[in-house]
C-alpha cells in the first residue's frame, strides 16, 4: 500500500472528471460534501433498466463512466467542495501479468480530497489469506507509473 499526495490538484481533478482515463474503473463508493453531503453506493442495480437491462453490462459495481457526469454536476460551480472521497476498483482482468492474479479479489485505489489536499491510497483484497505481497507491489508500481504517464506529479 502506498499513499501519494498529488501536487497539481486542478490537473488531477480535470483528469478525474473531464476525461475518460478512469472510465473503465469500477466505483465502489463516493462521498461529495458541498452545500450538502452526497453519497453514492456503487453497487449496480440492473432492475433500474427494466426491459433494457440486457443491453447493459452487468457487473457487481458500476463503472466510473456511468456516474462521472453526475459527480461533475455536484462539484461544478465557484466553490471548492469541502470534502470528496472516491473508492475505485481497477479491472483485474486488464492486468494479465499480475502476480498471483488467481488470488486477487480486487485492486483498489482511494482518491480523497480534504482540507485542500488530494491523496491517492492503494490497496488490494485477496480471496484467501497469503503472505505473498508480489501482487500488492505490482499494483503499487503499476498505479504509480500510470499516474506519472498521465503527467501528474506527486509526493510519496
Amino acid at each position: 500500500m502506498i499513499a501519494l499526495t498529488i501536487k497539481d490538484i486542478k490537473k488531477f481533478m480535470n483528469l478525474l472528471f473531464a476525461s475518460d482515463n478512469l472510465d473503465a474503473c469500477f466505483l465502489e463508493e463516493a462521498t461529495i460534501r458541498t452545500f450538502a453531503d452526497f453519497s453514492i453506493d456503487g453497487r449496480f442495480n440492473p432492475s433500474f433498466f427494466g426491459d433494457e437491462a440486457d443491453a447493459v453490462e452487468k457487473t457487481e459495481l458500476i463503472r466510473w463512466k456511468m456516474v462521472r457526469p453526475s459527480c461533475l454536476s455536484l462539484i461544478r460551480g465557484h466553490n471548492t467542495p469541502l470534502y470528496m472521497k472516491f473508492v475505485f476498483h481497477y479491472d483485474v482482468d486488464t492486468l494479465p501479468e499480475l502476480p498471483g492474479r488467481d488470488n486477487v479479489k480486487a485492486l483498489l485505489f482511494m482518491v480523497q480530497f480534504r482540507a485542500g489536499e488530494l491523496t491517492i491510497t492503494t490497496g488490494s483484497s485477496q480471496k484467501t489469506f497469503s503472505l505473498d505481497k508480489d501482487a500488492d507491489h505490482y499494483w503499487d508500481d503499476f498505479l504509480r507509473e500510470k499516474i506519472i504517464s498521465l503527467g501528474i506529479s506527486f509526493d510519496e
